[in-house]
């Protein structure tokens, strides 16, 4: 696609924020090479995929059953301890939010501005209907690393946006996997303009190096 017209997913967005609040060089034209590469030399295949599917099985069986255990069982060997962690974590936060259903997303969502500028493109895993009757549109964040503060204020702010563009009256909620950690995100907070403008300002950031690496 045009340079111009690029939005940057989630997940590079932050890794942007990140580089940049710590002072380290960017690797937006690592990110642009992997996305303009031939279909045959890209990198994108979601890791996390099947178990995303062993969450939705372990959900279905009212979150019992070894459909997670399963899941570790059967990962490759680079990836089973990293499935063992996640495992263990999302058992520790179903264990606490019990849910009744489950329901994948697989598309992604590009989330706007009011003023209708495409700011990022985010996939809101899992749709979460809870017993309590609560129900969660929900990320879910793999890394292990600990956030910095300016990563957390992108996050909670691009989850915001997009559960209130997918449906207003859901609670956005942020699974922070492997710490077993559920984020109830606070729109009042997470939806200031300050927040947006710094949302805002990252994206354009980023999309001016984009237009460097070219």
């Amino acid at each position: 696609m045009p340079s111009a017209d690029h939005i940057p997913s989630f997940n590079h967005l932050r890794v942007f924020v990140r580089a940049k609040s710590a002072g380290r060089a960017t690797r937006v034209a690592y990110d642009r090479q992997q996305v303009e590469a031939p279909a045959d030399g890209r990198i994108f295949a979601h890791v996390y995929e099947k178990f995303i599917t062993a969450v939705l099985a372990y959900v279905a069986r009212g979150s019992r059953g070894s459909a997670l255990d399963d899941a570790v069982h059967n990962a490759s060997v680079r990836m089973r301890a990293s499935y063992d962690q996640a495992a263990r974590g999302m058992k520790a936060i179903l264990d606490r939010h019990p849910a009744r259903e489950a329901v994948r997303h697989q598309r992604s969502t590009v989330v706007k501005d009011a003023d209708g500028y495409e700011l990022v493109s985010i996939r809101m895993h899992v749709e979460l209907a809870l017993v309590d009757g609560r129900h969660l549109i929900t990320y879910m964040h793999f890394p292990s690393d600990a956030l910095l503060e300016a990563e957390i204020a992108v996050m909670e702010t691009t989850v915001a946006l997009a559960a209130r563009q997918m449906n207003p009256s859901a609670i956005p909620a942020i699974a922070m996997v492997k710490a077993g950690k559920l984020i109830l995100v606070d729109p009042t907070q997470a939806l200031t303009p300050e927040r947006i403008a710094f949302l805002r300002t990252a994206s354009a950031a980023y999309r001016a190096e984009w237009e460097i690496a070219a």
